[in-house]
């Protein structure tokens, strides 16, 4: 049987002395009584129930649901009950008669208990315990009229488990880890009044000024009194059982049996006088409903409040009232009285169709999410968010367009206009600022960098992965602190999950899964490590202790994690669903927040599935990007990036290391950074955006350029009446029989170009056709061109040879080398200073003829001379070692005197 907290202030009609402002004192009392899912109104002339599911019984029971009741109270004046349910983690509203049952507030609770009303201002108190730990909790205030809740006490420790209201004083008790504690309802003047460590229930008398208390003492229970300062403490009943659920009424205390299941009393002032005043039979809470036991006695300071979001009472007698703010938002610190969101505010977002919905975490409310639709959107298929802009980046599949979305100002700005499929993942690298996504339509991975807005094709399922069981890729993530790239893809019998490097290259398999759906990558920064959810459990790679298994009821469409829980989007609700990842996975109930908000938006298709990002604003996260950026190899923030022209990506290895990329038809230059655009050959058509395709892919039926000219020509329609010349730049030739554009640098090359038996292209092939600038036409009885550069290279090109048989040599004197070089024969151009350096350089040697007429060398000049005596000097000493030698060879006598080598060389000058 769950154990229930309970507060209860009764009073006694006769001696009842305060206004009650527009209540019935005359009415009848009411006892409301909580059963496990049921609240049970019993009529107050009515004692000595035996049990309360006798139908003869004067008991008005009204379902809420099938979880137990935590706690109860009421507005008397509006007839309303108020309750709460932890395992729900939802506080509801109804009347007094069981009607229209509401959610007061069902987001961003824990394990909400003790629940206090203050009918001064409307104001609802509750008690929110942390799941994780149970060593601290949250005191709560919401508004009754919306949905609006604030904090206003925080991370108070101790098994709190109940608190009292006292409006007229403007205080608030509750029993915390030092005791019985004391505050006012603004959360302002905390004390601890009464000093114990086992203190699990209270309530207070308001007409004595006192609080009342339960105790535990080794093993048994206490019920205790002291004044509202904590002084005159007294034990006034040693209870034996475990009791709960004390209040006060006339001059009585009540309290519940737990292990007797009776409701007791006894005299609140000496404790005698013990007497059974009800039978529980299981019951798990009771209050007394009576407009008597809510008095009022002072103004409501709220009523004309200047505060924007929530107000509460205060205790100070010059500032009778404060502001408060829903979590995520603060004060105004000029006027205290305004709230404006948090810089640092990290949301939860939402896209479904052209609408985004946002969500500060921690919310506590009902309707938290704020909604914006975009004008010009037809439906968002991914969305992500881009910490360096402050936007949201999404892609619009009937459009086809990529957007990025600044939050604040409203502006839509297109990001890649033309040439995307349909997105089926995407992601950013903030550091180096390059956008990544899925080409699901081609099944390729591309890159664009967002400040050059150049884009590559990173990944090609058929060519960079192997294809031969993996049909479509479905999922993507980009993780540059660990400088990696993980996709997924999926076939008939499996799912692969590869990791890359971010430059898309060194790819490995990381997993295989035994499942033919598609999977989605999402990277946990708690963790650390790479989430994947599949139709039925999340799982993170490498496995860590945080990892686990769930069913889904139904497949998840989206999955988001922030902090210890789990977020995610199904195809057949307009609900985010949610559960913690904490290991104590006894409270670990999925729990839904229901976007009510659109339900009667009849332009949103509710089995559209909704896509989710997280909005992180969060300092140290941008503290933790900004250092990242400044060592990024490819980051503008870096003085000492690589500056390649393109695009720059990170490649493996400890250190961030950037490598440049080239969009098509670039190439890069020799400084490895600059990107050159890369000229096609004669025997390659040219695209409109500089790509070179063969000749083998023009009109063979399939688009090989990104404007589809190579294939918009082909075949004789009405649109190819128009000229060849029309359809693209440049000059073209049309086929007679099949109308085909080609261009005229194929025509009359010895080979057919038109396609099928259309021959035209090679006929009437004669000397009167021109070649293009900058070719040379061969004598040949059909056109041959050749480039003009390929003329007198001692290379025939042309079929006859003709390109040779010109008057070479004038051809090649009218070719003219720069200052500095001296020109060959053949045309050739070669460093000055590699004439008469004994080395043939020109083909025909004539670097190396007639030196000394040419360069006037004289064998008079100084250095000649110089040169002969050295040259004399090196014989005479080889002359003088050889007979040296010969003589110790001969064994001859030798005089016995040294004979000096300078002697030697004088003896034989003279």
């Amino acid at each position: 049987m769950a154990r229930i907290v309970e507060i209860c202030l009764v009073f006694s009609l006769a001696t009842y002395t305060f206004s009650t402002q527009s209540g019935n004192l005359d009415e009848e009392w009411k006892l409301i009584v909580v059963g496990r899912s049921t609240v049970h109104v019993l009529s107050g002339n009515t004692s000595g129930i035996e049990n309360v599911h006798n139908v003869n019984s004067p008991l008005r029971p009204f379902t809420h649901g099938s979880n137990p009741t935590t706690d109860i109270t009421y507005d008397a004046r509006n007839r309303l009950i108020y309750w709460s349910d932890y395992l729900s983690k939802t506080i509801f509203r109804a009347t007094i008669e069981g009607a229209n049952i509401t959610i007061l507030t069902d987001i961003g609770l824990n394990d909400p208990r003790g629940i206090a009303f203050d009918w001064i201002t409307g104001n609802i108190y509750f008690i929110d315990r942390d799941l994780s730990s149970f060593v601290w909790a949250n005191l709560v205030v919401c508004r009754n009229d919306s949905n609006l809740c604030s904090i206003v006490v925080h991370r108070e420790l101790g098994l709190v488990a109940s608190i009292a209201l006292d409006p007229n004083e403007g205080i608030m008790f509750w029993n915390g880890h030092k005791g019985i504690m004391r505050a006012g309802m603004d959360g302002t003047e905390q004390m601890a009044i009464v000093t114990t460590k086992e203190a699990i229930e209270v309530t207070i008398d308001l007409q004595a000024s006192r609080i009342y208390w339960i105790e535990r003492s080794q093993g048994l229970n206490n019920l205790n009194s002291a004044l509202y300062d904590g002084s005159d403490r007294k034990i006034v009943i040693p209870l034996n059982t475990n009791s709960f659920d004390v209040c006060v009424f006339e001059n009585k205390i009540f309290w519940r049996d737990h292990k007797a299941h009776y409701i007791k009393s006894a005299d609140k002032s000496t404790g005698s006088n013990i007497s059974t005043e009800f039978r529980y039979n299981g019951r798990h809470g009771f209050k007394i409903f009576h407009i008597a036991n809510q008095p009022i006695q002072r103004t409501n300071p709220c009523k004309n409040s200047p505060c924007s979001h929530i107000c509460t009472i205060s205790p100070s007698p010059t500032t009778p009232s404060r502001c408060f703010c829903p979590v995520g938002m603060t004060l105004n610190e000029t006027d205290l009285r305004n709230c404006v969101e948090d810089v640092g505010v990290t949301k939860l977002v939402v896209a479904l169709k052209n609408t985004i919905m946002t969500m500060r975490f921690d919310s506590i409310g009902t309707q938290v999410f704020d909604s914006t639709t975009i004008p010009n959107i037809g439906r968002i298929g991914c969305i992500i968010y881009n910490p360096v802009n402050n936007t949201l980046i999404l892609s619009d599949t009937e459009t086809r367009k990529i957007y990025e979305y600044n939050i604040r100002s409203k502006q839509l700005t297109v990001l890649v206009g033309n040439d995307v499929d349909n997105v089926t993942g995407m992601d950013i690298d903030p550091d180096g600022e390059n956008l990544y996504w899925i080409n699901g339509g081609k099944e390729n991975v591309e890159v664009m960098s967002l400040r050059t807005k150049t884009r590559v094709v990173l990944i090609t399922l058929s060519t960079s992965l192997d294809h031969s069981s993996v049909i479509e890729l479905s999922g993507i993530v980009v993780v540059p602190s660990k400088r990696s790239l993980y996709i997924s893809g999926t076939g008939k019998d499996m799912t692969e999950i590869w990791k890359f490097e971010l430059s898309g290259t060194n790819r490995s398999t990381i997993r295989r899964l035994n499942t033919d759906k598609p999977i989605i990558l999402k990277y946990d920064e708690e963790s650390g490590n790479i989430m994947w959810v599949g139709t039925e459990k999340v799982e993170f790679m490498p496995p860590t202790r945080n990892n686990f298994h769930f069913t889904f009821l139904t497949q998840p469409f989206d999955v988001v994690k922030y902090k210890d829980r789990i977020y995610w989007t199904d195809m057949f609700s307009q609900d985010v669903i949610f559960r913690s990842s904490s290991s104590i996975i006894f409270h670990s109930k999925e729990r839904r927040i229901k976007l009510e908000s659109l339900e009667n938006n009849s332009t949103l298709n509710t089995f559209s599935g909704m896509k989710m990002t997280v909005l992180n604003r969060d300092p140290w996260q941008l503290e933790i990007l900004r250092r990242l950026r400044n060592k990024h190899e490819c980051s503008s923030m870096n003085p000492n990036r690589k500056r390649c022209s393109h695009l720059c990506l990170l490649s493996g290895g400890d250190d961030f290391v950037g490598v440049c990329r080239c969009p098509t038809d670039f190439i890069l230059s020799q400084d490895g950074m600059t990107c050159i655009k890369q000229t096609c050959a004669q025997h390659e058509f040219t695209c409109s955006n500089g790509k070179c395709i063969s000749k083998s892919a023009f009109c063979d039926g399939t688009p090989d350029c990104s404007q589809r000219e190579d294939e918009i020509s082909c075949g004789i329609n009405q649109e190819n009446k128009l000229n060849c010349q029309d359809w693209t730049s440049g000059e073209f030739f049309r086929c007679n029989m099949t109308g085909i554009c080609i261009p005229k640098s194929w025509l009359c090359d010895g080979t057919s170009d038109c396609p099928s038996e259309d021959d035209s292209d090679e006929r009437e092939c004669n000397l009167n056709l021109m070649c293009p600038d900058g070719f040379f036409k061969c004598n040949t009885t059909k056109l041959q061109c050749i480039l003009s550069d390929w003329v007198c290279d001692k290379d025939n090109d042309c079929d006859d040879g003709s390109d040779e048989n010109q008057n070479c040599e004038e051809l090649n004197n009218r070719k003219l080398c720069p200052d500095d070089y001296f020109s060959c024969n053949g045309g050739e151009c070669i460093e000055k200073h590699m004439v008469c350096d004994g080395y043939r350089n020109c083909v025909e040697v004539e670097d190396e003829r007639d030196c000394e007429q040419k360069y006037n060398i004289s064998m008079n000049t100084p250095s000649v001379v110089l040169i002969t005596l050295l040259l004399l000097s090196i014989i005479i000493i080889v002359v003088i070692l050889i007979v040296i030698f010969l003589k110790r060879k001969s064994r001859t006598p030798i005089p016995n005197r040294v004979v000096e080598l300078s002697e030697l060389s004088n003896n034989l000058v003279n």
